[in-house]
C-alpha cells in the first residue's frame, strides 16, 4: 500500500486546481474592468483597439450586445494554458480515483486472504453463554 503516492497525487491535483482558481479570478476581474466599444467604433479605430488589447481585453458590442473580445497574443496563450491545466486536472482526478479504487480493491483482496477459512472459529450455539 503506497499511501504516500496517493497523497502526492492529491497534493498535485490541489495545486493545479488552485492555479486554475487564481487564473479564473484574474479573468473575472479583467472582464469586470474590460473596456467596451461598438463595432462601428472598432472599425474606425482598429489600430487603437489593437494597442489597447495589449494591456487589457477590449469588448466589442454589436446592436447593444457583446459580440467579440479582442485580446493580446500573450493573453490568448494564457487562456490556452489555463484550458490545458483544466484538462490535466480532470485527467489527474480520474487517474487518482482509479488508483484509489485499485488500492481499495487490493486492500479488500488482502483482507480476504488474511481471513482464510482456517482462521474463522466455528459457531457452536451450545457453547454460547445463555443470558
Amino acid at each position: 500500500m503506497d499511501y504516500a503516492h496517493d497523497g502526492m497525487i492529491k497534493i498535485h491535483i490541489l495545486y493545479k486546481v488552485g492555479i486554475i482558481c487564481i487564473m479564473l479570478i484574474i479573468i473575472i476581474v479583467r472582464n469586470i474592468l474590460m473596456k467596451t466599444i461598438t463595432a462601428r467604433e472598432a472599425h474606425k479605430k482598429l489600430g487603437l483597439v489593437l494597442d489597447e488589447a495589449q494591456y487589457e481585453p477590449v469588448s466589442i458590442s454589436k446592436n447593444g450586445r457583446p459580440y467579440s473580445v479582442v485580446v493580446s497574443a500573450r493573453w490568448y496563450e494564457e487562456i490556452k494554458a489555463l484550458e490545458a491545466l483544466h484538462v490535466d486536472a480532470k485527467w489527474d482526478r480520474l487517474f487518482a480515483t482509479q488508483e484509489s479504487e485499485s488500492l481499495l480493491g487490493k486492500m479488500a483482496q488482502q483482507a480476504r486472504q488474511d481471513l482464510s477459512t482456517d482462521d474463522v472459529l466455528p459457531y457452536d450455539p451450545a457453547t454460547q453463554d445463555k443470558a
